[in-house]
């Protein structure tokens, strides 16, 4: 795969650059679908498009819902089943999942540096800014000033 970007980047500078660049990107294609092929994981991923859709539900709503029973209502399947196809697919159970997306959006806020951990905590539907620092130690192993320090 880095012998094709090595070519890519060697036609970019190139008179007949469009063509090659296109039969290039051809070859990735070529491989790309050949690992998707062989990848049970990424086949599971689209015999569950409800996977797509609670990750679509997770990240629209991750604020307000941080319990699994909302997303289960909305998609209309059991909890065991819906554990089922989130651990098929990413080795986590749904409540994992939508920890790793508040945890994702405290470390994204806090490099960013424009909000105090309080805001963020009240914008993140977190009672107190302590249960925002309870919550970021016990998945990070940092509190957010050492994470922020970093």
């Amino acid at each position: 795969m880095r012998s094709i970007v090595d070519l890519l980047l060697a036609e970019y500078s190139t008179d007949n650059r469009a063509l090659m660049m296109e039969s290039h990107m051809f070859s990735i294609l070529f491989h790309v679908s050949a690992i998707f092929d062989q990848s049970p994981r990424l086949r599971e991923y689209v015999d569950y498009p409800v996977f797509g859709k609670l990750m679509s539900l997770i990240e629209t709503h991750f604020i307000t819902e941080k319990g699994a029973a909302f997303y289960i209502k909305e998609l209309n399947i059991s909890a065991k089943k819906l554990n089922q196809i989130c651990e098929s697919i990413t080795n986590k159970k749904l409540k994992y999942l939508i920890q790793d997306r508040i945890v994702l959006e405290i470390r994204k806020e806090l490099h960013l540096g424009k909000r105090t951990v309080k805001e963020i905590a009240y914008d993140l539907g977190f009672a107190e800014p302590s249960y925002l620092s309870r919550f970021t130690k016990k998945h990070t192993g940092l509190t957010p000033k050492e994470f922020a320090k970093q």
